[in-house]
């Protein structure tokens, strides 16, 4: 497994105060192999992607989504060994990541760890 560079791993454990402060628990952590993007699986929904830059991308998988990421999320934490299908859910979180704006990206937490 390659690891995660600086800025990464900066942004990393700032997202894992964040989200563990807000009581949720990080169910996966992971490198995508091929794009050496960090992949956390938060909580029921959360999913964060911070590639090599640093920068930090934010998305949620719904019980109603209909593109087939959650079966594919399930798979993925069942099946964590499996590189290539890791790979596949990281670029279907990429689909619609949004970049990490601190303000709203925090309205989100309290509201989804409320629930």
């Amino acid at each position: 497994m390659k690891l995660p560079n600086h800025q990464q791993l900066r942004e990393f454990v700032n997202m894992s105060c964040l989200l563990t402060s807000h009581k949720f628990t990080l169910n996966m952590i992971t490198t995508d192999e091929l794009t050496m993007n960090v992949l956390i699986l938060a909580g029921d929904e959360l999913e964060t992607l911070i590639p090599p830059d640093g920068q930090v991308y934010y998305n949620t998988t719904l019980s109603d989504d209909n593109t087939g990421k959650l079966e594919l999320k399930n798979y993925v934490l069942q099946h964590r060994e499996d590189i290539n299908e890791i790979h596949k859910l990281c670029e279907a979180i990429k689909m619609d990541a949004k970049p990490l704006d601190a303000h709203n990206f925090i309205e989100i937490l309290h509201c989804q760890s409320q629930s």
